[in-house]
């Protein structure tokens, strides 16, 4: 009896294994875990964790799971807002190889990039009343996103962002969301800082 050749590995790469810490609790993290289900198997392999306050506590968040956990890459998600620990989160952030990615002003003008082009400065206020206009939430529930929401559209997203690089504040608007994407589909080294 001979035995069986081993099989032979394809030339691809392991699935890497990352973790986003959002500053958000709900409509990140929702928004998140739509995605992974919209992208192929192979690439979409993260965890998310929702945080909320500020970046500063978000970063601090990402240490403390980092620390006891085996994931190749950190991505936190935080909003330009007005929060003043930005600078400080990105210090830290940089000590530890963990990417801040900020949307300016707020995660609502990725989300809107979902549906159309939109490159008007605006606030909070303005983007979430573009996105009820979109049916982009549920009624009586703004922070989740409806179930009709074209999470698939994360490309079409992708094209119309103005990207923001990690650990800097890109030009409202903007949104570093582009980066995780090339992260999980391989584009860019997992750690990089």
């Amino acid at each position: 009896m001979s035995r069986r050749a081993p099989r032979k590995r394809s030339g691809r790469s392991e699935r890497r294994r990352g973790l986003v810490v959002t500053e958000g609790t709900v409509t990140e993290p929702q928004y998140l875990q739509l995605l992974k289900q919209a992208m192929p198997r192979s690439i979409a392999s993260f965890t998310v964790c929702g945080e909320g306050t500020d970046p500063l506590r978000v970063v601090k968040r990402a240490v403390k799971e980092q620390a006891k956990s085996d994931h190749d890459w950190v991505v936190c998600l935080v909003d330009r807002d007005e929060h003043q620990t930005l600078e400080e989160a990105f210090e830290l952030a940089r000590k530890h190889g963990i990417r801040v990615l900020v949307s300016n002003p707020c995660f609502d003008v990725w989300l809107l990039w979902h549906f159309k082009d939109w490159t008007r400065h605006s606030d909070s206020k303005k983007l979430q009343t573009e996105l009820k206009d979109l049916n982009a939430s549920r009624e009586k529930q703004e922070k989740h996103l409806s179930s009709s929401f074209p999470v698939k559209q994360y490309r079409e997203a992708y094209t119309r962002a103005r990207r923001a690089e990690a650990n800097q504040i890109g030009p409202n608007p903007s949104s570093g969301m582009p980066v995780l994407l090339d992260l999980l589909e391989g584009i860019i080294p997992r750690s990089d800082g």
